[in-house]
Formats: structure tokens, sequence, C-alpha cells
């Protein structure tokens, strides 16, 4: 979620308590802040770096890492600009190329290797080492309640500034995770990131963590596996999508009651169409891994086969 609010004060820890929202931080040619691919690697090693010195309180949740690594490293920059971009002179910022959408209560290293394989990927292909919009380190934590989520963003900022934030990148990231269970399509803001997208013609790319992509080749392989994406797909229900905080959720849905031709049959169409994409596109890239011709991947293939002709891609499990 890229949304942001502001503080009145800090607890003992540096943690935000009583909020009012504001716009989000920018940098000082008016536009979004990103952080670098370099930045997010630097980001995911300190939280390694910390859980291997705290096995007793590591960090586990989205949520944490800005309680336990961002606010306490920011705290000495100058008010108004303690987002994690700007330490190192910053650095590790820049005008982003992806907004990335994700969900506080996932895992917060999961998060981490899905943006640094994605990057890593666009890199490898030639292309020039992305920017990414992400809240946790291009919003000011010192002026957010965003690890606690318990203040509401007002309609107006919502309908258009918000947007305005999605829009002004190139294309937008969902996180994904756990591939068999995403909680991104049950969380209100994730839906409504995905839909804005695709209503302002923001082209999106789904992605998860490296290490599920093997435990999704073991499920598929299971007994049942070829039902693992019709699953997730009737899963998907925007009506029944939470938000932390009610007045934000109140908020969404009057926006895509207004906003959004069809309603939520219509958000539910939109994501399950992106959801069925990268599904199937991991499936191509694990058929991949099996020795050609094997038994193994025989098996597989089949599998694969009717996964896509239960998601309604029955030309493509013939071919």
């Amino acid at each position: 979620m890229g949304c942001i609010q502001s503080k009145n004060k800090e607890d003992k820890e540096g943690r935000p308590t009583t909020h009012t929202r504001v716009n989000v931080v920018e940098a000082d040619d008016n536009a979004l802040v990103g952080i670098t691919l370099a930045g997010v690697k630097g980001l995911r090693e300190a939280v390694r770096k910390h859980n291997r010195a705290n096995p007793n309180n590591k960090i586990m949740k989205t949520a944490d890492v800005s309680i336990k690594i961002i606010i306490p490293n920011t705290r000495h920059l100058p008010r108004g600009r303690q987002a994690y971009v700007f330490l190192n002179d910053s650095e590790h910022r820049g005008k982003p190329t992806f907004f990335v959408s994700h969900t506080w209560q996932a895992e917060a290293l999961g998060l981490l290797d899905a943006v640094v394989a994605h990057g890593d990927a666009v890199v490898a292909k030639g292309g020039s080492p992305p920017v990414y919009y992400l809240d946790l380190a291009s919003v000011d934590q010192h002026q957010t309640d965003q690890a606690s989520g318990n203040t509401a963003m007002p309609f107006e900022t919502l309908s258009k500034d918000f947007v305005k934030q999605i829009s002004g990148c190139g294309e937008v990231l969902v996180v994904a995770s756990p591939f068999y269970d995403p909680i991104v399509v049950k969380r209100a803001w994730c839906l409504f990131e995905a839909v804005m997208a695709d209503v302002h013609s923001v082209p999106t790319t789904v992605v998860s963590p490296p290490d599920e992509q093997a435990d999704l080749r073991e499920r598929v392989n299971a007994e049942g596996g070829h039902t693992i994406l019709i699953d997730v797909m009737m899963a998907i229900d925007s009506s029944q999508a939470e938000a932390t905080v009610e007045e934000d959720l109140r908020n969404i849905q009057s926006v895509i009651e207004t906003n959004v031709e069809g309603g939520y049959l219509a958000v539910d169409s939109i994501y399950k169409t992106m959801i069925r994409q990268w599904v199937l596109a991991l499936l191509n890239t694990l058929l991949a891994s099996f020795a050609e011709g094997s038994v193994e991947a025989a098996a597989f293939a089949n599998k694969c086969g009717l996964i896509m002709n239960g998601a309604g891609e029955y030309n493509k499990a013939i071919e």
C-alpha cells in the first residue's frame, strides 16, 4: 500500500501514536521517491543481519521492518526527510519505475526477496536496474502509522492523490504470497491498487518469493494439485475484502462502486485474470526445470494441462 499518515508524537520506541493523513513524502523535484534495486538489497541484508543477531526477536512481518529497522536508522535525519531513501545522502533514491503493491502483514523477507528477484530478472534481460515505489522505504515512517495502520485516508486523497501515485509509476508490481493463498487477494488496499492500475492502463506484474516456486512444483505434483489455480481464483471476492481501518474499507468500496464499471464483479474479473496469468507463467517456468522428455516432465505437463483447462485456458492446454 502506498498511502501515508502524519503523526503528532511518538512513543518511547519512536513509533507513531496520534495521526493525521498527509501527502506522500516527495523529493526535491516534487516527484515520487523510489528506492533503487541496490537499496532494496541493502534493506534485505539489514533484515537478515538483525535476525542473525536477534534470534528471539526476529523480523517476521513487513510491519516489523518499519519498527525495528526503518525508524531507528532514520531518526537522526532532518524532520520531513526521514524516509529510508534519504539515508547516506540519498544514495539509493530515484524516480520510481515500479509501484509495489503488498500487504504489511505478509512475511518481510518474502516481500524483499520477491522485489530483488524481479529487479535481477529485469537487469539480466538487459534492462536498467529498476527503482521501486516501496512505501516502506519511500514514505517517512516517522510521519506515518503504516505499521499499526489505525488511521483512515480521507476519501479525496484516496480517490485522487493516491491514484496519482500509482499512475506516476510505469508499472505496478503485486507481491502475492503465499502463492496458494495470497494475502493480497483478501486485502481491500491491494485489490484497489491493482484495479486502479487497470483502470488507468498501468501494466501489472505479479511476483512471489523465489523459494515458493519449488513449493508450487511440489503442490502441483501432489494429489489434487490440478485444482490449485481454481482454488485461488475461487477465493477472490472483492466484496469480502478487508482493511485494518473500517473507514478505509468504506472509502475503497465507494471508489469501486462509483469508478469501476461493473462494480465488484468487474474487480473480481480483473484480479482473477491477473492471478491466472501469473500462475500460468510460473507453471511454464517450472515445466522447463524438468529434464526434457522425462517421465516427471510428462506428468507435470499433464497436471499443467488440467490446470490451464480448468482456468479457461483450453487452447493452451491442447497445444
